[in-house]
C-alpha cells in the first residue's frame, strides 16, 4: 500500500469519525424537540363540510346566524373566510394531551387576503396556543396575529406551566377577509431546546435585523455551545445575554423564571433636565404622582412636564386635568425631555386637545416573511381630536436623549401637530413594541418587533426625532426652558 493510499485511507476514517460525531451531536439536539400527535394537521380529511379530528365552534357573533366560510385550500390547508354579512365567526381548535415540564412549539404556514374590519366585527386573524389544566382551565396563551398576503413560516412558543395537561390549537378569523393556514407542527420542547427556539423566534420575528445589518445567524452560532450547554436558568440568562446585547435595542430584555430583570443593553445618555431646576424657575407648580407637574411661566404660558406615559388612570387622568386647566394659557410648553414610555394612547389623550381634525403623525413597519428585510407598513398612526374646541395657541414640544420609546411616539405627534414646534436636543431613538416569548427553561425575552417611521417614512430606531431647534450643553434644561419662552413670544407677536 503506498503512502497516498494510506493517506485518503486515514482522510477517509477521520472524515467518517467526525461525521459520526456531528450526527450525534445533532441528532442530541433534535431529539430534545418531540414531536406531538396534531390529527390531520394537513385539513387532507373532511367530513360534511368541516376537517375531520379539528372541532368547529363559534368564537365571535355580529349580529346575525350567517356563519363564515370554511373551506379546503387545493394545495394543501384550510382557509377561513368572512366578510359584513357575516354574524358568526367560526373558530377552529384541536387539543393535545401534553405532559408538564418544558415548553411546547407550534410552527405554521399562513396567509390572509383583503383584511378589512367592518361594523361590529372583532379584530382578530389568528393562530393561537392554548395550555389548559386538567379541568380544561387556560393557564396559559400565545396568539401570533397574522395579515401577511403570501404564504410565510410562522411559529408560537410556551413555557408549560406546572398544571398543564393538554395544549389546544387555535385557528380565528373575525372580520372581512381570508385566513389560509397550512403545514402545522406542534412539538414538545425540553429545556436544552431553550437557545434554538429563541434563536428560531428572532431570526423570524425582530424587526431591526434589517435595519441594523446584523447578521443574526451567523452571530448566534459563536454563542450557540454555551447556550445550548447552559444547565440551568442562570447560565442560560449568561450565556445569552452578550449576544443580545450586540442588537444595541434597549428593548430587548431577559427575564429569569422568577421574573427578575436583566437588561441586553445598556445605553448612557446626557441629561438635559432637572425637574427642581426647571420648578424653581416657574410658578403655580402642581405635582401630580410620578407622572410628572404643571405650572406656569412668569409670562403667561402654560407648562406641563410628562416623565411617563405608564400612570395608573387616576393619576393620569389628575394630570389631563391638570393640562385642561392650562388652555387658557396664551401659550403651551409641553416638556417630555425625560419620558420614558409607557402607553402611547395617553400620549395620544394629552396632543389631541392640539387639534381640531384627525392627523397623522407616524407608520410602523413589521416582519411579513422569514427575510430580514420582510416589512410591510401596517399601520398608520393618527390622532382623533379631543374635542371641537382645541387649544389654538403656539405650542413647543421639549425634547432630548431621556425621551424614549412611546416618548419618541409623542414627539412625533407634537412635530405633527401645525402650531408646534420641538425645541432641545435629539431623542434617544429606541422605540421597539417589545413582545415576550416564553422559552422552555423558564427564561423569557422581551424582543423588538416594530421598525417605527416618522411621516417620511424614515426610520429613527438609533437616531432619534430631531428638533427644530437643537439647544447644546443644557444639563439643567434651563436653557431649553428660556427658548421655549422666546420662541413663543416672537409667535405670539
Amino acid at each position: 500500500m503506498t503512502e497516498r493510499v494510506r493517506y485518503n485511507l486515514a482522510m477517509r476514517h477521520l472524515l467518517a469519525a467526525s461525521l459520526v460525531v456531528l450526527f450525534a451531536l445533532t441528532s442530541h439536539w433534535a431529539r430534545a424537540a418531540e414531536p406531538l400527535p396534531l390529527r390531520n394537521a394537513d385539513f387532507a380529511a373532511w367530513k360534511d363540510g368541516t376537517p375531520q379530528d379539528w372541532a368547529v365552534g363559534v368564537g365571535a357573533r355580529s349580529g346575525n346566524d350567517t356563519p363564515s366560510r370554511l373551506q379546503m385550500i387545493t394545495e394543501g390547508g384550510v382557509e377561513l373566510g368572512g366578510d359584513a354579512a357575516t354574524g358568526q365567526w367560526r373558530v377552529l381548535t384541536q387539543r393535545v394531551p401534553v405532559t408538564v415540564g418544558g415548553g411546547l412549539r407550534l410552527t405554521f404556514e399562513a396567509r390572509t387576503a383583503d383584511l378589512k374590519r367592518e361594523r361590529n366585527q372583532y379584530d382578530n386573524c389568528y393562530v393561537g396556543l392554548n395550555v389548559l389544566d386538567a379541568a380544561g382551565m387556560r393557564v396559559a396563551f400565545v396568539f401570533r396575529n397574522l395579515f401577511e398576503t403570501a404564504w410565510a413560516p410562522g411559529q408560537l412558543a410556551v413555557k408549560l406551566p406546572d398544571s398543564a395537561a393538554a395544549a389546544e390549537v387555535m385557528i380565528f378569523l373575525s372580520k372581512s377577509g381570508t385566513l389560509g393556514v397550512r403545514n402545522l407542527k406542534l412539538e414538545k420542547l425540553a429545556a436544552s431546546d431553550s437557545f434554538d427556539c429563541l434563536v428560531g423566534e428572532l431570526d423570524r420575528y425582530y424587526s431591526f435585523f434589517e435595519l441594523k445589518k446584523f447578521d443574526w445567524k451567523k452571530r448566534a452560532a459563536e454563542y450557540a455551545a454555551k447556550g445550548r450547554g447552559a444547565k440551568t436558568a442562570e447560565e442560560f440568562v449568561a450565556a445569552i445575554q452578550p449576544l443580545l446585547a450586540e442588537l444595541k435595542d434597549l428593548h430587548v430584555v431577559i427575564l429569569d423564571s422568577s421574573n427578575q430583570q436583566t437588561a441586553a443593553f445598556v445605553s448612557a445618555s446626557t441629561r438635559n433636565f432637572d425637574a427642581r431646576t426647571i420648578a424653581g424657575a416657574l410658578t403655580d407648580v402642581k405635582q401630580v404622582g410620578r407622572m410628572g407637574f404643571t405650572a406656569r411661566t412668569a409670562e403667561g404660558y402654560g407648562y406641563i412636564a410628562i416623565g411617563t406615559l405608564a400612570a395608573d388612570e387616576k393619576t393620569t387622568a389628575d394630570l389631563l386635568a391638570a393640562f385642561d386647566a392650562l388652555l387658557d394659557a396664551k401659550g403651551l410648553i409641553i416638556d417630555i425631555r425625560v419620558n420614558g414610555g409607557g402607553a402611547e394612547t395617553v400620549a395620544q389623550q394629552f396632543v389631541s386637545r392640539l387639534i381640531d381634525q384627525p392627523l397623522l403623525y407616524a407608520k410602523i413597519r413589521f416582519r411579513c416573511g422569514p427575510a430580514y428585510g420582510d416589512l410591510a407598513t401596517l399601520v398608520t398612526r393618527q390622532l382623533t381630536p379631543h374635542s371641537d374646541k382645541p387649544f389654538r395657541g403656539p405650542v413647543v414640544g421639549l425634547i432630548g436623549p431621556g425621551c424614549v420609546s412611546s416618548g419618541e411616539g409623542m414627539a412625533l405627534m407634537l412635530k405633527a401637530v401645525p402650531q408646534a414646534k420641538l425645541i432641545g436636543q435629539p431623542t434617544r431613538g429606541a422605540s421597539g413594541n417589545p413582545q415576550p416569548v416564553a422559552l422552555p427553561n423558564g427564561v423569557t425575552v422581551r424582543y423588538s418587533t416594530w421598525v417605527p417611521l416618522g411621516l417620511d417614512d424614515q426610520p429613527f430606531e438609533g437616531v432619534g426625532i430631531t428638533p427644530a431647534v437643537t439647544i447644546g450643553d443644557d444639563p439643567t434644561g434651563v436653557k431649553g426652558l428660556a427658548t421655549a419662552i422666546a420662541d413663543l413670544d416672537v409667535r405670539r407677536k
